[in-house]
């Protein structure tokens, strides 16, 4: 008689992490204008100290170079967001050919963080992906798990890494401790923090979660951005995710015409290379570049137009007329 299989007490996920190749990294690195003498292809030969430096570097030139936006969700007849990992870099980056035309996009938390985790990951980074709840604090509410980071391990420490927040997302690894919470620079003055903290509504006993916050100001309180998870989720889970944050009605990115991307600034005599100085922040109709904390520049379109050509002149992202047209009769779309 045939006997039962007993379940694998250790069942491994049905999509395995991705990782890019060489060429993949190498086109990565020019698109990114990472410098020549930090385009490594291996951690693998760097002591911890010159792979956090790298990992930093990395963070830095990619929220300078990679926008953090929605435009597929409204400039798209399709309304669809692939987290494909070679997906997402030939979004970012053009096709193998270099299709100018769908060169320098970016994408919502999901794709960014996917494309920095598999960059990472073809690395040598040990790097996973968790999920996270988003304050909604207009709505005064917390969201669902519609939000994605990275967390990153060098030399026993585990550091929060994420591209995919926005202006007021993380801009450097910020280390995760239990006793004494590290408070981090930001584009100064402002500063960032991580703490583990209380996070429950039903339960008989508190559970903890770890909460990403940002102040504009060292005067000023704390506020949290968003709570993470230590589990791993894997690709079924954010395909899950992907499709309540681009489908539903009530969704901030369903809602909103949204994208912005960092300013880097100069870089200082024997520093670790530039820092981010500001931001340039598109949100429907109204443009603005922030610097530091100030509003430096502002614009507000009326028109489909001036939409288009702040998204060209701004951020370098040329719409083709399909999609420009993919916008017409939607509540997203600017009209006179």
């Amino acid at each position: 008689m045939a006997t039962r299989s007993q379940p694998d007490p250790h069942p491994q996920p049905t999509t395995p992490s991705p990782a890019y190749t060489p060429a993949q990294l190498t086109r990565y690195f020019a698109h990114i204008a990472l410098p020549s003498t930090h385009q490594h292809h291996s951690t693998a030969s760097l002591p911890p100290a010159s792979a956090l430096s790298l990992l930093a570097r990395l963070q830095r030139h990619q929220l300078a170079a990679v926008p953090f936006e929605n435009l597929s969700l409204h400039y798209s007849r399709a309304r669809r967001v692939s987290l494909a990992a070679d997906d997402v870099l030939d979004k970012v980056l053009g096709g193998p050919e270099g299709d100018k035309v769908a060169a320098r996009r970016g994408g919502y938390c999901m794709e960014n963080n996917t494309l920095f985790g598999s960059v990472l990951r073809a690395l040598g980074y040990s790097v996973y992906a968790v999920g996270g709840r988003v304050n909604e604090a207009e709505e005064r509410r917390w969201s669902g798990w519609a939000h994605t980071v990275n967390l990153v391990t060098i030399a026993s420490t585990t550091y929060l890494v994420d591209v995919g927040f926005g202006p007021n997302g993380p801009t450097q690894p910020i280390p995760l401790s239990s006793t004494t919470p590290s408070v981090v620079g930001h584009v100064a003055p402002a500063q960032s923090r991580v703490l583990r903290k209380p996070f429950y509504l039903h339960a008989p006993s508190p559970q903890y979660l770890w909460a990403y916050q940002h102040r504009t100001t060292p005067g000023d309180d704390f506020k949290d951005m968003y709570v993470f998870d230590e589990r791993e989720y894997f690709a079924e889970d954010f395909a899950v995710m992907n499709l309540y944050t681009s489908r539903a009605a009530d969704c901030i990115f369903t809602e909103n015409v949204i994208c912005a991307k960092m300013i880097m600034g100069q870089e200082e005599e024997g520093g670790e290379g530039p820092e981010l100085a500001g931001a340039k922040i598109l949100k429907n109709g109204d443009f603005k570049v922030r610097m530091g904390e100030r509003t430096v520049r502002s614009r507000t379109c009326g028109t489909e137009e001036e939409r288009v050509e702040v998204l060209r002149e701004e951020f370098g992202i040329e719409l083709d007329e399909e999609q420009k047209e993919a916008i017409k009769g939607t509540v997203t779309e600017l009209k006179q």
